[in-house]
């Protein structure tokens, strides 16, 4: 890197990923009996089984849940009770409250650039690399806020799939 207008000339790194970064997979949820959260509880630990035998070939996974409701305390206890009792290694579950502010920073938010008056998109500058709605429609035809705020945020999403 050249550092304009004082001759001198740096070397630094490359900015990139660490090799040793978890996988950082978003769910928002209401924590009510329209979200079968068992099924993501069921999916972490299969993917900790999948690490445990990959022996390091998978990445970790941080599962970020934000949202607040009746069902919370009852599937974190059993998160909690399954990473410490099975002592899980490469997966972590964590409940965050966010403002409405900070929310789109955790999804990845894509990034724009207004140059001479044209804006164009700059590439996703969040975090997150997964989202996961677990929303179950009665009527199969809605698509949840949620799902919407991750797309708008340029972040891919499993969701369930919809008979039709």
């Amino acid at each position: 890197m050249t550092s304009v207008g004082t001759g001198i000339i740096t070397s630094t790194p490359t900015p990139g990923l660490r090799t040793d970064r978890p996988a950082l997979v978003v769910s928002s949820t209401s924590w009510t009996a329209d979200e079968d959260f068992s099924i993501l509880i069921e999916a972490m630990e299969e993917y900790e089984k999948k690490a445990e035998e990959g022996g390091g070939r998978l990445p970790k996974m941080l599962v970020i849940v934000t949202g607040k409701g009746p069902l919370r305390v009852r599937y974190m206890k059993e998160i909690i009770e399954r990473e410490v009792q099975q002592g899980w290694k490469w997966v972590r579950c964590r409940t965050v409250w966010l403002e409405a502010s900070d929310y789109p920073l955790l999804l990845g938010a894509l990034g724009l650039e207004l140059i001479f008056g044209v804006c164009r998109l700059t590439g996703r500058s969040g975090s997150a690399d997964l989202g996961v709605s677990l929303h179950a429609s009665s009527s199969a035809l809605d698509l949840p806020m949620k799902v919407v705020d991750m797309f708008g945020c340029g972040l891919p999403v499993c969701a369930l799939n919809f008979a039709w």
